[in-house]
């Protein structure tokens, strides 16, 4: 069973978060955090009901700004552009309280 609802997170009475749930379990998480009308974060979770990935877009462009992945809901990487050219070029690797102990740039091609 596929489910979807609608909240609001900051009590000004309209919607800005829209959750779907599969077998009872939040599956995904769509989010426009600066009232735009645009989705800018999204949040997929495991078939366990754990944040999977994140995919963070810029609310100038409406582009990918940042994924960040997890493992048992815990941040481990994420891909970021640095530069706002629509390319993730630079990974990231997290420690266990969430902070950058790497950061590499992609190989270019």
């Amino acid at each position: 069973m596929l489910d979807t609802t609608k909240t609001g997170t900051d009590f000004d009475g309209l919607f800005d978060t829209e959750y779907k749930c599969h077998n009872e379990r939040f599956s995904l998480q769509k989010t426009d955090t600066n009232r735009d009308g645009e989705i800018d974060y999204i949040v997929e979770f495991g078939k366990n009901g754990l944040y999977f990935n994140t995919t963070i877009f810029n609310p100038k462009t409406n582009l990918i700004k940042k994924l960040q992945n997890y493992k048992m809901s815990k941040l481990v990487s994420a891909e970021l552009d640095t530069n706002d050219d629509v390319k993730l070029d630079v990974h990231v690797i997290y420690d266990f309280a969430d902070e950058e102990i790497s950061r590499k740039p992609f190989a270019k091609n």
